[in-house]
């Protein structure tokens, strides 16, 4: 006759993959300790979000648009599609790039990192913290690509820099050890084989494919400055891994290249807002690359649930 209690740091409102939701499985919500009261009561900080977007406004109104308003409406005068335009508010224009037009597009990646790499000094505490990137390509491709494609991105600024002494990011990048046997498998391990060698050389260690558990754990323990040797990361790239459960005080900053919502966006920002020093670290920071407006739309949606 025991009573089985359930405790979830962030229930399942919505609907999952699965279809089944925290109060499908466990009844009743007992009691709610909300993001709003920790804050509150100094266990967590709050957050400080930016949207950003590396789109030229005035090239998509001239050259993505038309053509997009002209495929979806092929009955429209060209006088009925520049009236469409000049009215459209950023919202509009969120929901007509395609997420595609961000996958795999280098220009894009190219303006995301430089405006990481600018601004790192700024929102780390002039070097103080660390950083999350988190990226991931939808309509069921492979993300792996895109997080290899900032990485290699951040190894090209820093190649850069060390010749004419600019800064320079210790990044590593993690994701899972592909066993699915799909047609993405050979090329994801691949990739996953040349950023453990380069963590290798990088930090003279020696893991393998057969120890990639062991590497994501070293990999989180120079994020949150917990190594030994005192070795630490500044900014560790991934698509899944550690946007759940890794609680780190020395990681202000969360880069979000990606479309979050509901339980996820919350789990994922809230790696950013562990209390360290609340005078140098008086919030945790995002900074959304995609849909700027549809973004900041999904944040509210979820904090009305959350908070």
């Amino acid at each position: 006759r025991s009573a089985w209690v359930g405790y979830t740091g962030t229930p399942m409102f919505d609907d999952t993959t699965n279809g089944l939701r925290t109060g499908d499985i466990f009844g009743p919500l007992l009691h709610a300790y909300t993001i709003r009261e920790a804050i509150a009561d100094h266990n967590v900080l709050g957050f400080k979000v930016d949207f950003r977007t590396t789109i030229d406004e005035d090239k998509m109104k001239e050259e993505y648009l038309p053509q997009f308003y002209r495929n979806r409406y092929p009955s429209w005068s060209e006088e009925q599609v520049q009236a469409k335009i000049a009215n459209l508010d950023q919202s509009d224009m969120d929901d007509a790039i395609s997420p595609s037009f961000y996958d795999n597009n280098d220009e894009h990646v190219r303006l995301v990192v430089a405006d990481v790499v600018a601004n790192w000094r700024n929102r780390s505490n002039d070097c103080r913290y660390t950083a999350l990137f988190t990226t991931h390509v939808g309509g069921g491709a492979a993300s792996t690509p895109m997080a290899m494609k900032y990485f290699d991105e951040f190894q090209r600024v820093n190649d850069e820099h060390r010749r004419d002494g600019g800064l320079v990011l210790k990044v590593a990048v993690t994701f899972s050890y592909n066993t699915t046997n799909s047609d993405d498998m050979l090329n994801s391990n691949k990739m996953l084989f040349r950023a453990i060698q380069t963590y290798n050389g990088e930090f003279g260690t020696s893991f393998g494919m057969d120890d990639v558990g062991g590497y994501t754990q070293d990999v989180t323990s120079r994020l949150d400055r917990t190594a030994n040797d005192k070795r630490y990361l500044d900014l560790v790239i991934v698509v899944d891994q550690l946007l759940t459960g890794f609680d780190a005080p020395q990681l202000n900053t969360l880069y979000v290249d990606r479309t979050l919502k509901n339980a996820s966006l919350i789990q994922a920002y809230s790696r950013t807002n562990r209390i360290e020093d609340m005078d140098s670290k008086p919030w945790g920071y995002v900074v959304n690359y995609r849909g700027p407006a549809n973004s900041e739309n999904l944040m509210n949606e979820a904090l009305a649930i959350y908070a």
